[in-house]
């Protein structure tokens, strides 16, 4: 997409980039704006379209959702702390798995295909309705693809009864996910940013995912991710309890996706 450059441009943390690893040029769009404005976009642009594993079609809504704004770079520009969307976690990664027998570059070719993506949010997922853009260039930092993506998923209903008196939690939620691809010699680095928007609470923050894949010098790939949930507005007081909540949650079942994506990997290869 012309203007997919500027997507998930900034994030909380103040952190330094890693520059030889994941540089972005991208100026400064000012604060983020609430992402129900994305929704109102009238720009038609072509998007893949992909099926669920269960062969749900894409609704006319979703059609809708992947319209994109004129000004698609200021959606998801900017987090509070000024920290790059595509900057390195200054931490240990939470989950890591081997892939023995393929190299980096083989699972940079099977990311860029256009299902990749929506096989990995079925399979991992469980997703629906899955829409999404093709893989674009970004024009001010060329060499890093950004592609956009909308699904629905289910939400697991087992949350404790002190988050339940406070909040009602749907059955499913759509998504909103913007990815990011870069390679830098011998290392791939996959990010996606993440908006629930029927969850109580959902547009108040965004889970950052970042996915390392590094080639090993004995053969094989090291795959590490990180998960870092970034608060772009507070809760309110009375609600505070959720924030610990929402956050384990959430990296619970990020922490278990990482199979799913190697697995979809290694079939797209093979």
């Amino acid at each position: 997409e012309p203007q997919l450059s500027g997507v998930t441009a900034e994030a909380p943390g103040g952190r330094k980039a890693e520059p030889q690893l994941l540089e972005d040029k991208s100026p400064k769009q000012g604060r983020t704006s609430r992402l129900a404005s994305f929704m109102r976009s009238a720009s038609k642009r072509s998007v893949s379209r992909s099926r669920s594993e269960e062969g749900s079609p894409i609704t006319e809504r979703n059609h809708r959702l992947m319209n994109l704004e004129p000004q698609l770079s200021g959606v998801f520009a900017e987090a509070p702390g000024g920290r790059k969307g595509t900057q390195m976690p200054n931490e240990k990664p939470l989950c890591e798995e081997m892939v023995h027998g393929l190299t980096v570059e083989q699972l940079r070719v099977a990311l860029r295909r256009d299902d990749s993506i929506p096989k990995v949010v079925v399979r991992g997922r469980q997703a629906q309705n899955v829409a999404a853009t093709t893989w674009s260039e970004s024009k001010r930092s060329p060499g890093m693809f950004v592609r956009k993506a909308n699904f629905v998923i289910p939400l697991p209903q087992d949350f404790p009864k002190a988050v339940t008196r406070l909040v009602a939690v749907p059955t499913e939620t759509s998504i909103t996910a913007v990815y990011r691809l870069t390679v830098h010699g011998d290392q791939l680095a996959l990010t996606v940013q993440m908006c629930s928007h029927d969850v109580p609470y959902g547009e108040n923050f965004r889970v950052h995912e970042t996915v390392m894949f590094k080639q090993l010098p004995k053969g094989g790939v090291s795959v590490e991710k990180w998960v870092e949930i970034m608060w772009v507005a507070a809760l309110p007081w009375t609600h505070g309890i959720l924030k610990g909540i929402i956050e384990s949650r959430t990296k619970a079942d990020a922490a278990k996706d990482l199979n799913n994506l190697v697995t979809v990997l290694q079939g797209l290869v093979r």
